[in-house]
């Protein structure tokens, strides 16, 4: 390291000879430039330290918040599952005017036929920090580290609860589900479900189940407000904004950005099953082209046919949420069957199965549950490739895009 400087006054006073001068003013450069490449050191690595200390709290405060929205999917699960049943428990009689995704919803909520990982508590990083002494030294503050200790031991409470208490235990059990699902032969088609549902309905367990609702909630509620305050505190501690944690979260664990009008623009699919796929189309004109398409198997038929429902409307970016504005009118309903095969004399049943979505009925039954959502305002991310659109609902249900380049 080169560095010129002046000699301070007081060499400037010395009498010294040349040699002797020359001699003094050498080791005191030596001596500054030692003092400024060690200072220097220990500065870079205090600031790399202090950068991983506050990496690794954000990454355990993000542990917290991603089982905050855990619990805020079991609890919407909850009232929804349950406030379905009430309803069907009053209208017993009259099931076959109630819609198949009713009957599932509440299908699923008394018994265990479906299994969401929206309702699970990731656990990787719990074991990097409890396989890893150099985490928790990192940290270098023990009332954080005792916070995030509480939840980790928090939060094996509360899967045992689920798993172990009596309020949590599904009225339905596994062996029960399928005698009853043997004895009617599947749950292919609506007349074979419908008596299933209807007995579920009358056991006095699906109602004890019901009118303890209110134990899980409270368990829900509990938990949610006391992990809600820890990492109020443990933001607080470690001096982390939301902000930090927003970009934390959008450059290291998703990797993505709020979507601007530009990013929006094209054709996007959403990323589902086999069973159903669901397309948007945003022009530069700010309107808008959806279709949602069905795939449905059925004994009538082998293969799967696909029904479809259009919309149009028009979609607009406020703050960092993608606004749609559906135009109910503009519904269309079409019966693609050409990926079934069917014997001759079933034709007839298909069309009649045709007929029945087409009818007014089938698009009044399809719209109620949106009429009351003509407006519907997602937050929205995109990640750096600018090919993958995140839309995030206020029930905190989230979709995922795959920009659809060969159609543009």
């Amino acid at each position: 390291m080169n560095i010129k400087f002046r000699m301070p006054k007081f060499g400037r006073d010395m009498k010294l000879t040349g040699m002797t001068k020359e001699l003094t003013m050498s080791t005191l450069a030596t001596t500054i430039s030692i003092i400024l490449t060690f200072g220097t050191a220990h500065w870079l690595e205090q600031r790399e330290a202090e950068q991983s200390r506050k990496l690794l709290a954000m990454t355990a405060i993000n542990d917290i918040d991603e089982s905050i929205n855990v619990l805020k999917v079991l609890k919407y699960n909850e009232e929804r599952g349950n406030g379905i049943t009430r309803l069907l428990l009053e209208s017993v009689d009259h099931l076959e005017e109630v819609s198949d995704d009713t009957l599932f919803i509440f299908f699923n909520y008394v018994s265990n036929s479906s299994w969401n990982t929206n309702e699970e508590f990731q656990k990787s990083n719990e074991n990097i920090f409890n396989s890893s002494q150099d985490s928790w030294s990192t940290l270098d503050d023990r009332t954080f580290i005792n916070n995030i200790q509480t939840f980790y031991h928090s939060r094996a409470m509360l899967d045992r609860v689920r798993k172990e208490w009596m309020y949590f235990k599904k009225p339905v059990t596994d062996e029960e589900l399928y005698q009853l699902t043997m004895a009617s032969e599947g749950t292919s088609s609506r007349e074979e479900f419908l008596p299933i549902c209807r007995q579920l309905l009358g056991s006095p367990r699906v109602k004890h189940y019901v009118e303890t609702s209110y134990q899980r909630m409270r368990i829900f509620q509990q938990y949610l407000n006391q992990y809600i305050d820890l990492n109020e505190v443990n933001k607080f501690l470690m001096n982390i904004t939301d902000e930090d944690m927003q970009e934390f979260v959008n450059t290291t664990i998703k990797k993505v950005r709020p979507a601007a009008e530009k990013d929006v623009i094209g054709k996007w699919t959403a990323v589902f099953s086999d069973n159903q796929k669901l397309e948007y189309d945003f022009h530069k004109d700010h309107t808008f082209h959806t279709s949602h398409t069905i795939y449905s198997l059925h004994p009538l038929f082998m293969g799967r046919i696909a029904v479809n429902h259009t919309f149009s409307g028009k979609w607009a970016v406020e703050n960092d949420s993608l606004v749609s504005y559906f135009d109910m009118s503009s519904l269309k309903v079409e019966v693609d069957e050409n990926g079934i095969t069917y014997p001759a004399e079933n034709a007839d049943s298909i069309r009649t199965l045709k007929n029945q979505v087409l009818s007014e009925d089938y698009k009044k039954s399809y719209l109620e549950p949106l009429a009351n959502h003509t407006r519907q305002a997602r937050a929205s991310n995109i990640d750096r490739t600018g090919k993958r659109l995140e839309l995030t609902d206020p029930q905190g249900q989230t979709t995922h895009y795959q920009r659809n380049e060969a159609a543009e």
